[in-house]
C-alpha cells in the first residue's frame, strides 16, 4: 500500500497552519483531524440555518418546484437536512446559544445533537452542554437520556422517600461539573446496580 503522508501542500490546501511543519510531527496531524472535526460540526449548524431560512421564507421557489426538489438539487438528503434543521432552530434561535457553546458540542454527532437540543432548556442548556462538551458521544447519549429521567421529577412531581428526596436534593444543588461527574458514574454502574436491586427484591419476595 502506498505510504500516505499528509504534505504541507495537502494541509495548506485546507487552510491548515504549516508553519514549522514536520511530516513526521504527529501531534500536528491529530491536531488538524480535531480542528476539521470540529469545523464539519459547525459547517452543518451553520447549512441548517441557512436551509431554514431557504424554507420558511420559500427562497427555493423559481428554482425547484418544492423544497425537497430544491434540496434534491443540492444533493443533501431530506432526513439529513430536517435533523440540521431542527438543531439549528432550537440551538441558534430558540435558546440562542453562544459561539463558545457551540464550539464546545460542535464535535458531537447529529444524532446526539438532535436527542440533547429536544430535551433543552434555557434552564437546563449550560448542563446539558456541559455534558455534550465532556463525555464521548456515546456516553453523553446515555447520560442525556438520564438526565432527562432525573428532570421529571421537577416537572412532574412523583412519591418520593425522604430519604431518596434528600439524595435528589443534594445531587441538583451541585455544581454543574460535580452533576456530570456523578451522571457519568451511574451511567457506567447503572446494569449492574439495577441488577443488585432485583436481586434483592427476589430475596426479599421469596
Amino acid at each position: 500500500m502506498e505510504d500516505i503522508r499528509p504534505t504541507k501542500e495537502l494541509l495548506s490546501k485546507f487552510g491548515i497552519s504549516t508553519q514549522g511543519y514536520d511530516e513526521h510531527d504527529i501531534e500536528h496531524v491529530i491536531s488538524a483531524v480535531s480542528e476539521a472535526q470540529s469545523d464539519f460540526g459547525m459547517i452543518r449548524l451553520r447549512l441548517g440555518a441557512l436551509l431554514l431560512a431557504v424554507k420558511q421564507k420559500d427562497m427555493w421557489r423559481g428554482r425547484a418546484a418544492s423544497f425537497n426538489e430544491y434540496l434534491e438539487s443540492e444533493k443533501i438528503k431530506l432526513s439529513a437536512a430536517n435533523q440540521y434543521m431542527k438543531v439549528a432552530e432550537k440551538l441558534l434561535f430558540e435558546l440562542k446559544i453562544s459561539d463558545e457553546q457551540l464550539q464546545a458540542i460542535s464535535k458531537c454527532s447529529m444524532t446526539t445533537l438532535v436527542k440533547a437540543s429536544q430535551m433543552m432548556t434555557r434552564e437546563n442548556k449550560d448542563e446539558v452542554i456541559s455534558i455534550l462538551d465532556t463525555l464521548s458521544d456515546r456516553d453523553a447519549n446515555h447520560s442525556i437520556a438520564n438526565f432527562e429521567e432525573h428532570q421529571k421529577p421537577l416537572q412532574e412531581p412523583r412519591k418520593t422517600g425522604p430519604a431518596a428526596q434528600k439524595i435528589l436534593n443534594e445531587f441538583f444543588r451541585l455544581p454543574n461539573d460535580e452533576r456530570v461527574n456523578v451522571i457519568r458514574q451511574i451511567s457506567g454502574r447503572a446494569s449492574s446496580i439495577l441488577s443488585q436491586l432485583e436481586k434483592q427484591a427476589s430475596s426479599v419476595n421469596s
